[in-house]
């Protein structure tokens, strides 16, 4: 089976930033400042995932033990 490797690429800034530009259909972004996730499509930029919310410091030394 051969191995192949795809790179995928997001773009990414601000939300600011990002509500100047239109993605194109299936283009991936991600606001650096609000943490979420758009992807383009015939009728603009949709969300996808709303911003990370805030973790108790339980949450916080488990996600530092690694996944």
């Amino acid at each position: 089976m051969e191995n192949n490797k795809t790179l995928i690429c997001i773009r990414r800034g601000t939300k600011s930033e990002l509500k100047e530009i239109v993605l194109q259909e299936g283009e991936l972004g991600f606001t650096t400042d609000t943490h979420e996730l758009y992807i383009g499509s015939d009728c603009g930029n949709l969300l996808l995932s709303k911003g990370k919310r805030k973790r108790k410091n339980s949450d916080k030394e488990k996600k530092s033990e690694g996944c």
